[in-house]
């Protein structure tokens, strides 16, 4: 099984749904916040990353960043 959640699931559930679920559970959000971070990156000025945030970003997010 491929987390450790996975015990508690019915013991009839499909093992291919379970691990393709889990794979796009970790797969997803992980791309979404490197993409994020990519675009952010790169239309920053590399001198004063922080600074520059918030050029991308709206204020009330780099309050919850920090």
């Amino acid at each position: 099984m491929p987390a450790d959640y996975s015990r508690y699931l019915p013991t009839n559930a499909s093992r291919k749904k379970i691990a393709v679920y889990t794979a796009l559970g970790a797969f997803l959000p992980a791309t979404i916040l490197n993409a994020a971070g990519a675009v952010i990156g790169t239309s920053s000025t590399p001198f004063d990353p922080v600074g520059s945030l918030g050029a991308v970003v709206p204020h009330w997010f780099r309050l919850l960043f920090f």
